[in-house]
């Protein structure tokens, strides 16, 4: 995970063997952590372990997650 950002108060960490994210330009395993309802960050990598704690974990094991769909529904 980006050592660069707090773990205070994650409300959902969304873990997925394939997500997809044209803003960044990933396509492949990764990580979604959102806070106070809006996606704070989109991290390409496999689920780990050692994943920041969070008040829920969503592991999304068949299927595409794609970030920008999820947050435009959230609106």
């Amino acid at each position: 995970m980006n050592s660069n950002i707090s773990n205070d108060d994650i409300d959902l960490l969304i873990t997925a063997p394939r997500l997809v994210c044209p803003a960044t330009g990933l396509d492949g395993p990764g990580v979604i952590r959102v806070r106070d309802g809006v996606i704070e960050f989109v991290e390409a990598g496999p689920s780990r372990p050692d994943l920041p704690a969070a008040h829920k974990v969503l592991a999304v094991d068949d299927g595409v997650l794609l970030p920008g769909l999820a947050d435009l529904h959230a609106h």
